[in-house]
């Protein structure tokens, strides 16, 4: 929602950085990724714990999933608040009726369902 209205009310600045990130590719394909091939690592996870010890792994796993957990709610604030003008009912059922049509979505087996 908010790169459409960047785009409409201001310029395209945003979209250096995705040029940018275009750009480091040809760097990933032949420095990062070999170098991670050679480690015999089936993880990021697991190469953190050989390199460091077990606590930066699981802070690794626990920032990861706390990322999604937030990104999850964002996501699923901003459809309430894009729906809240059309539809009568309040924001906080709102967010567990999206929240079950979505777990319900993706038990059927989400869009190959």
């Amino acid at each position: 929602m908010s790169i459409p209205a960047k785009a409409f009310t201001s310029d395209w600045t945003f979209i250096i950085g995705q040029y940018l990130a275009i750009a480091i590719l040809p760097l990933v394909f032949y420095f990062y990724i070999p170098f991670f091939r050679k480690l015999k690592v089936t993880s990021a996870y697991e190469y953190l714990e050989a390199r460091f010890d077990v606590r930066c792994r699981l802070f690794a796993s626990m920032s990861f999933m706390l990322f999604h957990i937030g990104r999850i709610a964002i996501i699923t604030f901003l459809t309430v608040l894009a729906l809240r003008p059309f539809i009568a009912i309040d924001p906080v059922i709102l967010v567990l009726l999206i929240s079950v049509m979505c777990i319900i979505y993706t038990w059927m087996g989400g869009i190959e369902g």
